[in-house]
């Protein structure tokens, strides 16, 4: 009577574990095949064809008008329509290229898929990268990326470097800023130009 009761409680563990399984893989999939795209077209030579493919294919990836909206949170309806498309497109350039130089500086690396999780009506994919390089120092840490998938189709709207959100840390600098004591919306504006101005 034990063992059998055992099993049927096994069984529903299990099938509980894989339908968690099962809802999270689309998710998985999604971003496995998007990071394969970019990182072998970062593999070829640059070329204007080559700049616009990798461009194509983070617009494909990113929802970047909700991920904008998550660096304001609640100072996003302050703003006036011309502001939220000023930034939306400045913060748009800046998660390319960052996006970019990330990809390449782990091109060497392997990354591993670790599973994913609902966080609220999101998923979070999370991602291990491993420097294999020839090169490498075995003792290198471990790098981890996890992106936050939303929305039907897939999009990404944030994406968590060892533990730190995107939008998160936008947000806390953005609000600092448009706060009554910070120094203004004009003052965002040209920090994110520098960031872009400033070579990779």
């Amino acid at each position: 009577m034990k063992l059998r009761r055992f099993f049927s409680v096994s069984l529903v563990c299990l099938s509980v574990a894989l339908s968690g399984a099962a809802l999270a893989a689309p998710q998985d999939d999604f971003i496995k095949a998007g990071q394969t795209k970019l990182t072998d077209l970062l593999k070829q030579p640059v070329t204007p064809d080559r700049d616009k493919k990798l461009t194509d294919v983070m617009d494909g990836l990113v929802n970047y008008p909700e991920l904008v909206q998550r660096c304001f949170k609640d100072d996003w309806a302050g703003l006036s329509d011309a502001q939220k498309g000023e930034v939306t497109l400045l913060l748009k350039q800046l998660v390319q290229k960052n996006y970019r130089k990330n990809l390449k500086r782990t091109l060497d690396y392997t990354v591993t898929y670790t599973g994913s999780a609902p966080v609220g009506t999101d998923t979070r994919v999370r991602t291990e990268a491993k420097n294999t390089a020839p090169t490498a120092n075995p003792r290198d840490p471990v790098v981890q990326v996890d992106y936050v998938v939303a929305g039907t189709p897939f999009k990404i709207v944030d994406i968590i470097t060892e533990g730190s959100s995107l939008t998160n840390s936008y947000y806390t600098q953005f609000h600092k800023m448009l706060a009554p004591t910070g120094q203004g919306y004009a003052y965002l504006v040209t920090k994110l130009k520098e960031k872009l101005a400033k070579p990779d």
